[in-house]
């Protein structure tokens, strides 16, 4: 009856979602075999459940974990592919992964030295606002676009993103951030032949 037909159907949602959320975690341990097979298996659920937002958010998990591994050229397929599926979309969840996928796009474009690319990619993720770990995402937003910029020796362009980040990240606890901002202040001091300020 239709009662069991949903059942199934809602059990099978509960399925792939549990072994998409396996997956990731497996990506975060760096447990890259068992994360490929859960997301793989979630892949596949998604598509036979017509299940988009799922979708996007694996292929998205799988440019991370080619990301972790440094296949850059990989990382940037499965991106542009969760890209595409929310960017046709008119779900509002689906519409607001893309500032997370748009900021994995320019990491992995990072990756490959195509700075000019990964900073088009990190300001087109700077447009959004009001979605998951936002405050988080503008830090490193900023952050990366002011490494971009010190990269390609324009120090005058990465200045406003570099302050932006330094005044964000001083109203956020989070100590990986702050190592980053760490870096990216000494790079540009660094470049600009502000040395003591570089070793701050």
């Amino acid at each position: 009856d239709n009662f069991a037909l949903t059942k199934k159907l809602n059990d099978k949602k509960a399925i792939a979602k549990a072994q998409y959320a396996l997956g990731l975690i497996c990506t975060n341990l760096t447990l890259y075999d068992s994360a490929r097979y859960y997301i793989a298996a979630a892949e596949n659920a998604a598509l036979q459940l017509k299940d988009t937002f799922l979708l996007a958010n694996c292929y998205n998990t799988l440019s991370m974990m080619q990301r972790y591994q440094a296949d850059y050229n990989s990382s940037v397929t499965y991106a542009l592919k969760s890209a595409a599926l929310a960017e046709q979309s008119t779900d509002s969840s689906l519409i607001k992964l893309l500032p997370k996928i748009y900021s994995n796009i320019s990491g992995a474009l990072t990756g490959e030295n195509q700075f000019e690319k990964a900073i088009v990619y990190s300001k087109k993720a700077l447009q959004f606002t009001n979605y998951p770990d936002e405050q988080r995402y503008r830090i490193i937003l900023h952050q990366s676009i002011a490494d971009a910029y010190v990269n390609l020796k324009q120090l005058a362009a990465a200045k406003p993103y570099l302050d932006t980040a330094v005044l964000l990240t001083g109203k956020f606890n989070n100590g990986i951030i702050k190592l980053l901002m760490f870096s990216t202040e000494g790079n540009y001091y660094d470049q600009a032949r502000e040395y003591k300020k570089a070793l701050a």
